[in-house]
């Protein structure tokens, strides 16, 4: 089965969603010119160069549309947040980066059919940014929850999210302690109990013929 979106950052991903997608949703048709004029091109170029300035001019334009676009579809909403989970961890913002996943997959696991293999690559996410700020125990269990839903929509064990996931866990195990340090987001951990709740009917609804995959825009 093939993955119609992707764990990592995607720069032509960003772009687009950026330079059309959300445009779609906004009637501030000068903030559309100048999204297309700053960030055209931006999918040709490696997520490496990319410095914190211009992560935070992104960041801000995602927030400027989410507060101008109040008609912004949930799960266009959800996929902002999730972008910006993305660019904050690409500059070692950890617990930005888990506030930004954590927020998307709120929305994710609330919408009325919710989409696994989206819900399945937010979670997987949320694992890697928990692994990166050293909260293993999240990081580890979450991971496994991913791995979990992948298998549940019939993602094989050499599937690209199946062996990341393997490999963000090897890594993460050598790292694991009794002393894990404990970080800012451990507020957010009532809450993320919370979507476990709804991230296992989730996967038991997909055990059991009850919900399907949609028709929803990828999360990028």
């Amino acid at each position: 089965k093939m993955a119609s979106c992707t764990v990592e950052l995607q720069m032509d991903r960003l772009e687009r969603l950026l330079c059309e997608e959300l445009g779609q949703h906004c009637d501030d048709a000068a903030l559309i010119r100048q999204m297309k004029t700053q960030f055209q091109g931006l999918g040709a170029r490696p997520k490496e160069e990319l410095s914190r300035s211009e992560t935070g001019d992104i960041i801000d334009t995602f927030l400027t549309l989410l507060n101008s676009s109040p008609d912004t579809p949930p799960l266009m909403a959800a996929r902002v947040h999730s972008s910006i989970g993305l660019l904050r961890q690409q500059h070692g913002e950890y617990d930005q980066a888990i506030s930004a996943f954590m927020k998307a997959l709120w929305i994710e696991t609330a919408h009325r059919e919710p989409n696994a293999e989206i819900v399945g690559v937010t979670v997987h996410r949320l694992g890697i940014a928990h692994g990166r700020n050293k909260n293993f125990d999240e990081a580890i269990a979450l991971l496994h929850k991913a791995r979990m839903i992948y298998s549940a929509l019939g993602f094989r064990e050499e599937h690209p999210y199946q062996v990341s996931a393997k490999q963000e866990l090897g890594s993460l195990k050598d790292g694991q302690s009794t002393n894990t340090r404990k970080s800012l987001v451990v507020n957010s951990m009532p809450l993320l109990a919370s979507l476990q709740v709804e991230i296992d009917k989730i996967v038991d609804g997909f055990h059991s013929n009850e919900l399907h995959d949609s028709a929803f825009p990828p999360s990028d």
